[in-house]
Parts: structure tokens; sequence; C-alpha cells
């Protein structure tokens, strides 16, 4: 499935970003805060050149997908509905 794809890759670059992130600012700390202070700079830049979703907007999006999926499977029954009533009156046409 493309979006379950998707979702994982986005899900492991973030637990990476975290990870590398959350490894680099405890040395930075040691270093001092000027070192800590241009490191999470130089950090936050990386992250808002990555076409990266807050957990937010994540939720958001999905919620509007489930939405969408949801609305196509009623058109489709709809649709389907739809068929079966138009084949039922071109065969009583037919008969007559």
């Amino acid at each position: 499935d493309m979006d379950a794809a998707l979702k994982n890759r986005v899900k492991g670059d973030a637990l990476f970003l975290r990870s590398y992130y959350h490894c680099l600012l405890p040395q930075a700390e040691a270093a001092g805060e000027d070192i800590k202070n241009t490191v999470s700079s130089a950090l936050q830049k990386g992250f808002s050149k990555l076409d990266l979703l807050t957990r937010e907007e994540f939720d958001a999006q999905s919620a509007a997908l489930a939405r969408a999926q949801e609305q196509i499977t009623r058109l489709q029954a709809d649709i389907a509905a739809l068929e079966a009533q138009l084949d039922a009156l071109e065969k009583k046409q037919q008969e007559l």
C-alpha cells in the first residue's frame, strides 16, 4: 500500500532526525550554551528545509484522507445501486 509505505518512510525519517537531534544536544550542552544555540539553530534550519509535517498537520491530513476514502466507498455503493436500477429499467423496457 502506497500510503502505508509513505507513512512508514515519514515516520522513519522523523525518528532518525529526532534521534540525531537528541544525540547532538547533550554534546552541545557540554560545550556550552552558545554552541547549543548554534547547533539547535542549524538543526531547525535543516528541519525547515525538509518537507515535514507537524503531528497536528499529519493527523489532520490522515483524517481528511479517511473521510475521502469513506465518501468514495459511499459513492461507489450509490453508483452500483443506480447501475442496478438502470439494468432493471432496461430489462423491463425490453420486456415491453
